[in-house]
């Protein structure tokens, strides 16, 4: 599990802002879901918001729903995986 959760975390942004990352890894960051909460958190303790900067239609809203949605596609998701186990 470590082997996943490593990068995810170091490519959301918490550990070092994504403005000095590569366009390649900025990009790959849109894609977790990890980056949209660190960059809500970032907004609302230090007002700077990176992925506004770097995608105007990417609003603060925006991002809360995209977190939502990728919330509640997980628990859907583990929910049938859980209903798929057995138990012997």
């Amino acid at each position: 599990m470590g082997l996943l959760t490593l990068p995810i975390t170091l490519l959301s942004g918490s550990m070092f802002p994504l403005s000095n990352a590569p366009h390649w890894m900025q990009t790959f960051a849109l894609a977790l879901p990890p980056t949209y909460a660190v960059d809500l958190i970032r907004h609302h303790l230090a007002g700077v918001s990176f992925l506004n900067t770097i995608h105007p239609w990417l609003t603060l809203e925006m991002e809360l729903l995209l977190l939502v949605a990728a919330s509640i596609t997980l628990v859907v998701i583990a929910i049938e995986m859980f209903k798929r186990t057995t138990v012997e």
